[in-house]
This record gives structure tokens, C-alpha cells and sequence, in this order.
């Protein structure tokens, strides 16, 4: 994903992590848009 070659189980932990704390700030900020959205994810995401 990134330029740099690096260990996958790392950084798919960091990715995941990262997702999760945007999934949460989006749900949060945005929870109308989030329940209207029809892919029932937030469309940034």
C-alpha cells in the first residue's frame, strides 16, 4: 500500500487500526449521513 516495503501482519494492524478510529470519528460527526448511506458504510471509508 505504502512506498515502503514493511512487515504485512504490521502493517495491516496499522491499517486496521486507522480504519477503525475513522470509522468511529465518521460515525460520531456524521452519524445522520452515516445511517442514510446506502452501502451502509460511510462513503469515505
Amino acid at each position: 500500500m505504502g512506498h515502503i516495503q514493511s512487515d504485512p501482519a504490521i502493517e495491516t494492524k496499522e491499517n486496521g487500526e486507522r480504519r477503525w478510529v475513522l470509522h468511529n470519528y465518521f460515525s460520531e460527526r456524521h452519524g445522520e449521513a452515516y445511517r442514510r448511506s446506502p452501502y451502509g458504510q460511510h462513503p469515505l471509508l
